[in-house]
């Protein structure tokens, strides 16, 4: 039985790398993004288009097993100059476009009890960097929400939060209770 996932950000980087290593496992892969490369074209930060693109992947594939929630965007500037509409699109794409993908998924995983969520951060969650407040502030957001969400009490469905890189997972592995730390793994 073939196991559906779906990535955002599929199209380049993080997500691209992700889609190939789950279609090698064996995953049949929906990938979504903004570019017209993938197979899915949508923008995460929309709720209405996110719910009838993961409503076409489940009437094209099958039901979601796995999600890789790594849609995003970096951009460099000093926190003087951010702009009200740079803040907003990177707290739109980064978080909302978990929110936004988490809200389609998450009741039919509950429902079937069993699924994983999984939201790619950043060593910049912990700490920030130089010249990229919004952008640390949406991984840390992320890092929050996921902490925080009630969902991952559930037994089979997992809410799973994935640093960048092994480093920050070991950073981050320090912040974690140790009844959480099982679920933090390396994509």
């Amino acid at each position: 039985m073939s196991r559906t996932a779906i990535v955002t950000g599929s199209a380049s980087g993080i997500g691209a790398a992700v889609a190939a290593a789950l279609e090698k496992d064996g995953y049949t892969v929906a990938g979504l993004d903004i570019s017209a490369a993938a197979p899915y074209v949508v923008d995460v930060s929309d709720p209405a288009a996110v719910d009838a693109t993961v409503a076409r992947v489940v009437a094209d594939i099958g039901p979601v097993d796995a999600v890789v929630s790594a849609a995003g965007h970096y951009e460099m500037v000093p926190i003087s100059d951010i702009t009200r509409q740079q803040l907003h699109r990177m707290l739109r794409v980064h978080l909302g476009g978990l929110r936004n993908i988490t809200r389609s998924v998450l009741p039919s995983m509950i429902e079937r009890g069993t699924g994983s969520i999984i939201a790619i951060t950043s060593e910049l969650a912990i700490g920030g960097g130089d010249g990229d407040a919004h952008y640390a502030a949406a991984k840390g957001a992320i890092a929050a929400l996921v902490e925080e969400e009630p969902a991952v009490k559930l037994p089979n469905v997992h809410l799973i939060q994935v640093p960048s890189t092994r480093a920050a997972l070991a950073k981050l592995a320090t912040h974690v209770p140790p009844n959480r730390r099982a679920l933090i793994a390396v994509v």
